[in-house]
């Protein structure tokens, strides 16, 4: 789902995520899908709540876009 929000996010536009455990396996994920695209930033890490904000890069990083998303 989460892969779903950010495949609709305009670039420059950001969304936060917030949950109980680092997510970790989510950032390997999105680095697969989306690249450059995807700029993650921790803005708070445990140990109960981790919130990362999500950010499309500008369009001059869509050059880092893998041919898988689709």
């Amino acid at each position: 789902m989460i892969a779903q929000l950010f495949k609709h996010l305009e670039p420059g536009h950001s969304l936060q995520i917030v949950v109980d455990h680092d997510p970790q396996r989510l950032r390997f994920h999105l680095d697969f899908a989306f690249g450059a695209l995807c700029q993650w930033s921790y803005l708070e890490q445990g140990p109960d709540v981790w919130r990362v904000r999500l950010r499309h890069a500008p369009n001059d990083a869509e050059t880092g876009l893998n041919a898988n998303v689709g």
